[in-house]
C-alpha cells in the first residue's frame, strides 16, 4: 500500500498577475521575484535538479521530489524574467510534462490513491510556465519588416506556437483525469493563462492564431467549463 502523502505543486507558488496592468507588466508582478536574477552557483543546482527530476521513473515521484520539481519550474521562470533563453522554457516545459506524465501513469495503471496522496497542479504552476514561455518569445520578437511576413511563413514546429501546444497538452489532460474520476487534479487554465498566449502570437503579428485563443476562452465561458476565462480588458 502506498503511504499517505499530501501532494500539492502550489506549495511557494504565489502567483499574483493582475489585469489591471497588462501583459508587458505580468513579469513586475509576481511577488519577490520581479528581474532577480539566479546566481551562477544556485542556477547549476537548479540544472542538476532539474536533469536528475527529469531522470525519474514514472511512478517514482514523492513529496519531496514533487516539491523541488516545483521550485525547479519557480527558479527557471524567474532566471527567464532576468536573463530569456530557449533553454529556460524547454526545461519548464519538460518539468510539467514530466509531473502530468505523473499523473496519467497512476491512471493507466488504476493507482489506488486517496485525496491525501493525490497530484494537485495548480492554475498557478500551470501559469508560471506559461509565462516563462511568453517572456522567451517575447525576447525573441522579430523586427516590424519581418514581423509583417510571419502569418505565412511561421510553421506548427516554431518556438511561438510551443506555449499555445503546452496549454492544449494540459486541457487534454485535465479531461482525462476527470472522465477517469481520478484523485489527481489538474485546475483548469484561467484568463491570465490565455492573455499570456495572446501577448506572445501578438507580439508576432499571428492576428489568426491569437483570434482563435480569444474565441477559445469565450466559448469555455458560454459553456460554463470555467467562468475565470472570461475575457477582459487586456484580451480585448
Amino acid at each position: 500500500a502506498r503511504t499517505k502523502q499530501k501532494i500539492s505543486v502550489d506549495t511557494s507558488i504565489n502567483l499574483q498577475l493582475s489585469a489591471q496592468r497588462g501583459c508587458r507588466r505580468y513579469n513586475s508582478s509576481i511577488r519577490g521575484e520581479a528581474r532577480i536574477k539566479i546566481s551562477s552557483s544556485r542556477l547549476e543546482q537548479v540544472k542538476h535538479k532539474s536533469r536528475s527530476l527529469l531522470e525519474t521513473k514514472l511512478g517514482s515521484l514523492n513529496q519531496a521530489s514533487i516539491l523541488e520539481l516545483t521550485e525547479a519550474i519557480a527558479s527557471w521562470h524567474s532566471e527567464a524574467m532576468s536573463n530569456p533563453d530557449k533553454h529556460q522554457y524547454d526545461t519548464a516545459e519538460a518539468l510539467i510534462n514530466r509531473l502530468i506524465d505523473e499523473q496519467m501513469h497512476g491512471v493507466t495503471n488504476c493507482d489506488e490513491i486517496d485525496e491525501e496522496s493525490s497530484i494537485v497542479i495548480s492554475t498557478e504552476l500551470i501559469n508560471r510556465v506559461l509565462d516563462t514561455w511568453r517572456i522567451v518569445s517575447n525576447d525573441q520578437t522579430p523586427s516590424k519588416p519581418q514581423r509583417r511576413r510571419l502569418n505565412s511563413l511561421v510553421d506548427e514546429e516554431s518556438f511561438v506556437h510551443r506555449g499555445p501546444r503546452m496549454l492544449q497538452r494540459i486541457k487534454q489532460a485535465e479531461e482525462q483525469l476527470n472522465k477517469s474520476e481520478s484523485k489527481h487534479t489538474i485546475q483548469f487554465p484561467d484568463d491570465k493563462s490565455y492573455n499570456m498566449l495572446l501577448d506572445g502570437y501578438a507580439k508576432y503579428g499571428l492576428t489568426h492564431e491569437a483570434m482563435a485563443l480569444f474565441e477559445e476562452m469565450q466559448e469555455i465561458v458560454r459553456d460554463g467549463r470555467n467562468s475565470q476565462c472570461r475575457p477582459g480588458v487586456i484580451s480585448y
